[in-house]
C-alpha cells in the first residue's frame, strides 16, 4: 500500500514537470551561451511537508505526519550548477500507539541544479545534520534523544516573479535508527541578489545641446547616443531602455537597442525625444533633466538601473547654424500675421501695373517695395562681421518678429522674404554663401521658356528644372533690381568657388518641419498705400527698362543696317509687346504691314488686340495671316484661343484639332481648347422631350421638322425650321421654347436666354422645369475666360 502511494506521487510530479522540460525555451533568436554559475543569489525557503514512513518497522509504528522546513540555498561561486544548502525544521510524527513524536533539526549540505528554462529549475540535493526527538504525550512524555541524520531529494522549482517562486519536491530522510521516510513538500521561495555587480555598462551617454525650435525635428532624429558594454562574464539579454525629459515630454520613449550582448561586446544605441509644443514657451537657456531607465537580464536575473543627467536647452530664438537647412523651421507660411500682411500687399498693388511681367517676379517686387516703405533695415552683428549665420549660438527672429521690429540680420530678413513669398504660393530657397545667406524664389516659367521671357539669363539660376531669382537683402533701402543684380553676382562668384549652397525650402521641410509661433498675434502698423504703389510701379518700370534696354539698342541698330528688314522690326515689336509696351510694338508691326503681309507681324498684332480684349480685331489679323499660311502652329493656336474666348467653342475645337493633328506634342499643353468650358458641353448634349400638353397635331409642320432634325443632331437645319415656325407664330410657347433650346445647343447662350425669357412669360408653370436654359452668356464666357487666362496660349512670334 505504501509503495503504491509513493508511486502515485512520483507520477504526479513527473506529469507536471515533463511538458515544461520539453518546451522550447527560445522566444527570440538569442544565442546559446556557455552555462555559467547563477548570480550571487540567496534563496530563502519556507516549505510545508508531508512525511510518509518507510520500511516495515516504521510503517507499523508510525503514521503519516507533517512538518515545516525553513532553509536557504546559495550558489557556490565558480562551480557550475552547485550550491550550498542549509536550514532548520520541525516534524510532527504520529505514533500508532495514540501518541506522537516531535523532531527538530538543523542541516547542511550541497545541491546541484539544471535550468532548462529561465523560470524552471530541476534540483538534486543531499544534506546531513543533527536532530533531536521528543515524545509529546503518554507515559513517556518528555522523553527524548538526538543524533545525526541524512537526506537526499529531488525538487522542481517554478519561478513566478523576479523575487518569488515555488518549489515542489520529494526527498528521502534517515534519522538514525529512529525513523526513515519520504517527504513530499511544496512551498514558496524568496530570492535575494547579494551581488552589487552591474554587468551592463551604460555610462557612455552623449546628448547634444537642444534647441526648442527643432522640437519637431527631434521626434525622428536622434539627440544623442548611449554606449552599451557587457562587462560581465555571461550573456546580457532582454535589454530595454527608455529615455525621457520629464519637463517637456509626457511619456518615455523606448530606445531601439540590441536584444543581447556577448561578454566584452559593445554597441551604440540612438536616443530620441518627443517634446510637447510647450517647449516653445521657454525663454532663454535652461538646464533640463534627462532620465534614462535601463532593464536587462544577466544570468537569469532582471536588473533595473536609472541614470540621470542635465543638458542645456535653448529657447526658440536660439539656433546653431551647423546646418543652414534648419532655417526652414522658422518659415511658416500659415502664420496669420504673415498671411494678413501678404494679403494687404497683394490687394494694394493689384492692377496697378502691367501683368505682362512674370507673375512671381511681380509678387517679389511688391513685397520688396512694401518692406522698404515700412523701413525694414539690415542689422549688422555687434562684432562688426556679417557672419551671424555661422556662429555657434545665433539669435534668430521669427518672420513676424522681424516684421514687428523692422530690423534683422541676414538670416532674419531672408526668413521674412521666404515666408511672405511662400504665403503667396511662390516656392523659395535659401542660398548659403560665406558671411551670410540669400533668399531665392522660383519663377513660374520653365528653363526652356525663360530665354523667351527674360533677356538677362545670366542673372538667374537654373536648378532642379526650375528657374530661380536670387536677392541680396543686406541693403534693404536699395531697389529690387539692385538687390537682384547683387544677389546674382554673389551667387556667380561663390558658386564658381564651390562655396555656395542651394537649399529649396520644400526639401528642407522634409527634414526640418516648420513650427508655429504660439504667442499672441500683433497688428502690423499701417503704411501709405500710395507710397507702396508708387514704389512698386517705379520698380516694375525700372525692371522693364533694364530688361529691354540692350535688346532695343541692338535691334534698332540692326534695322538701320539691314534697311528695315521685316524680321528685325518684328523682333523689336515683340520685345516691346512682351512687357506691355503695346503702342510701341504696334508701331513696329504696322511699319512691316505697310510693305507686306508678314505672318509673324499679323499674328503678333492679333496677340496685342487679344491682350486688350478687342477680340474681333484680333480675329481679323489672325484671318489675314491664315490666308497666307494655314499651317502655322502659333496661328492655329491663336485662332482656337480667340474663338474660345468669343464663346464659339465648336470653331475653337476645329482649329485645335487641326493643330493637334499637325503638332500633337505642342497642342497637348492647350488641351482645354478642345473642350467646352464650365460644363457647357455636358449641358449642350442634353435632349428634351415633349414639354407640355400640346400634341403633335396642333403644332406647325415646321416645328415637327425642326424636332426631327434636332433629334438627328443636325442643328443648323433644325434651326432653319424653328425660325420658319417662329416667323409664323411668335406667340406659340412651343415654338418659342424650340428657339431657346436650339440656340442653347448652338452655344449661343445670349439668344437662348432671350427666347427663354419670352417662353417664361407665356408658360411660367412649364418654364420652371427648364431653368438650365436661363444660363447667362456672360457666365459661360467668364468661365471660358478663367480657363483661358489660366492656360494663356499667347506665344509671341519672333521669326
Amino acid at each position: 500500500m505504501f509503495i503504491k502511494k509513493v508511486f502515485y506521487l512520483a507520477c504526479i510530479i513527473l506529469f507536471i514537470s515533463f511538458p515544461l522540460l520539453c518546451e522550447d525555451p527560445q522566444t527570440e533568436e538569442i544565442p546559446i551561451e556557455i552555462p555559467y554559475p547563477p548570480n550571487d543569489i540567496l534563496d530563502l525557503k519556507f516549505t510545508p511537508e508531508v512525511n510518509l514512513p518507510l520500511g516495515q518497522e516504521e510503517t507499523t509504528l508510525y503514521d503519516w505526519g507533517f512538518g515545516l522546513d525553513g532553509g536557504m540555498r546559495y550558489a557556490i561561486p565558480g562551480v557550475i550548477g552547485a550550491a550550498f544548502e542549509g536550514g532548520v525544521g520541525y516534524k510532527f510524527i504520529p505514533i500508532r500507539a495514540r501518541i506522537s513524536m516531535s523532531l527538530a533539526y538543523a542541516l547542511l549540505g550541497v545541491g546541484f541544479n539544471w535550468n532548462p528554462l529561465k523560470w524552471l529549475s530541476v534540483e538534486l540535493n543531499t544534506t546531513g545534520g543533527y536532530y533531536y526527538g521528543l515524545i509529546n504525550n503518554g507515559i513517556s512524555a518528555g522523553t527524548g534523544g538526538g543524533g545525526f541524520f541524512v537526506t537526499a531529494g529531488l525538487n522542481t522549482y517554478f519561478k513566478i516573479v523576479q523575487e518569488w517562486g515555488v518549489r515542489v519536491g520529494c526527498s528521502y530522510n534517515k534519522y538514525g535508527d529512529l525513523y526513515q521516510g519520504f517527504i513530499f513538500s511544496a512551498g514558496p521561495t524568496y530570492h535575494i541578489n547579494l551581488s552589487e555587480y552591474k554587468a551592463l555598462d551604460h555610462e557612455g551617454i552623449s546628448v547634444v545641446p537642444l534647441y526648442a525650435a527643432l522640437y519637431k525635428y527631434y521626434k525622428d532624429n536622434p539627440i544623442g547616443t548611449v554606449v552599451l558594454k557587457n562587462d560581465g562574464a555571461s550573456l546580457v539579454k532582454d535589454i530595454e531602455i527608455t529615455f525621457q525629459i520629464p519637463a517637456y515630454q509626457s511619456e518615455p520613449i523606448k530606445v531601439k537597442t540590441p536584444s543581447f550582448l556577448y561578454p566584452a561586446d559593445e554597441k551604440t544605441a540612438e536616443l530620441f525625444t518627443d517634446f510637447s509644443q510647450d517647449v516653445l514657451y521657454l525663454n532663454g537657456e535652461t538646464s533640463v533633466q534627462v532620465i534614462m531607465k535601463v532593464k536587462y537580464d544577466y544570468r537569469d536575473w532582471d536588473y533595473t538601473e536609472i541614470s540621470k543627467l542635465n543638458i542645456p536647452l535653448y529657447d526658440k530664438n536660439t539656433m546653431e547654424w551647423d546646418d543652414i537647412r534648419k532655417a526652414a523651421t522658422y518659415v511658416d507660411k500659415e502664420d496669420p500675421v504673415i498671411q494678413d500682411f501678404s494679403g494687404v500687399i497683394s490687394k494694394t498693388v493689384a492692377g496697378k501695373t502691367t501683368e505682362d511681367v512674370e507673375k512671381n517676379l511681380l509678387k517679389a517686387m511688391a513685397i520688396h517695395e512694401t518692406l522698404s516703405e515700412f523701413g525694414l533695415k539690415y542689422s549688422q552683428p555687434a562684432d562688426g562681421s556679417a557672419k551671424d549665420d555661422s556662429r555657434v549660438n545665433d539669435k534668430v527672429l521669427f518672420p513676424r518678429e522681424t516684421l514687428d521690429k523692422l530690423t534683422g540680420s541676414y538670416i532674419d530678413i531672408t526668413l521674412l522674404y521666404c515666408s511672405l513669398l511662400e504665403s503667396q504660393g511662390v516656392e523659395t530657397a535659401i542660398i548659403s554663401i560665406p558671411g551670410g545667406v540669400l533668399p531665392a524664389f522660383a519663377l513660374s516659367v520653365t528653363p526652356k521658356e525663360a530665354p523667351l521671357v527674360f533677356m538677362h539669363m545670366e542673372e538667374l539660376i537654373v536648378k532642379d528644372d526650375k528657374v530661380w531669382l536670387p536677392l541680396d537683402i543686406s541693403k534693404t533701402e536699395s531697389s529690387f533690381l539692385e538687390n537682384w543684380q547683387s544677389g546674382a553676382r554673389k551667387w556667380r562668384t561663390f558658386s564658381k568657388q564651390k562655396k555656395a549652397g542651394f537649399y529649396p525650402l520644400k526639401l528642407c521641410w522634409e527634414t526640418f518641419p516648420s513650427i508655429t509661433y504660439l504667442e499672441r498675434k500683433k497688428e502690423v502698423a499701417p503704411v501709405s498705400e500710395e507710397e507702396v504703389v508708387r514704389a512698386y510701379q517705379v520698380g516694375v518700370y525700372n525692371f522693364i527698362e533694364w530688361e529691354i534696354k540692350d535688346g532695343v539698342t541692338k535691334l534698332t541698330k540692326d534695322i538701320k543696317e539691314k534697311k528695315g528688314r521685316a524680321e528685325y522690326s518684328n523682333r523689336l515689336g515683340t520685345l516691346y509687346a512682351r512687357y506691355g509696351r503695346f503702342e510701341q510694338a504696334r508701331s513696329e508691326y504696322n511699319n512691316i504691314l505697310r510693305k507686306t503681309e508678314y505672318v509673324p507681324a499679323l499674328i503678333n498684332l492679333g496677340h496685342i488686340n487679344m491682350a486688350q480684349g478687342r477680340l474681333p480685331q484680333a480675329l481679323n489679323f489672325y484671318d489675314r495671316a491664315y490666308r497666307v499660311n494655314s499651317y502655322d502652329r502659333i496661328l492655329l493656336l491663336s485662332l482656337a484661343a480667340v474663338y474660345y474666348r468669343m464663346g464659339d467653342f465648336y470653331t475653337a475645337q476645329d482649329y485645335y484639332f487641326k493643330l493637334l493633328t499637325l503638332e500633337p506634342d505642342f497642342a497637348s499643353a492647350y488641351s482645354f481648347l478642345g473642350e467646352s468650358p464650365a460644363g457647357a458641353k455636358e449641358l449642350a448634349s442634353t435632349r428634351h422631350g415633349v414639354l407640355f400638353e400640346y400634341t403633335k397635331s396642333r403644332l406647325p409642320m415646321e416645328v415637327l421638322d425642326g424636332d426631327t432634325y434636332y433629334e438627328k443632331n443636325d442643328l443648323e437645319r433644325a434651326k432653319l425650321f424653328y425660325e420658319q415656325a417662329y416667323n409664323k407664330g411668335p406667340q406659340n410657347p412651343y415654338v418659342v421654347f424650340g428657339m431657346a433650346k436650339i440656340y442653347f445647343e448652338l452655344l449661343n447662350f445670349s439668344a437662348a436666354k432671350d427666347y427663354f425669357a419670352r417662353f417664361r412669360k407665356l408658360r411660367p408653370e412649364a418654364a420652371e422645369k427648364f431653368n438650365y436654359l436661363d444660363v447667362s452668356a456672360n457666365e459661360v464666357i467668364e468661365a471660358a475666360e478663367k480657363t483661358y487666362l489660366a492656360n494663356k496660349p499667347t506665344v509671341w512670334v519672333v521669326e
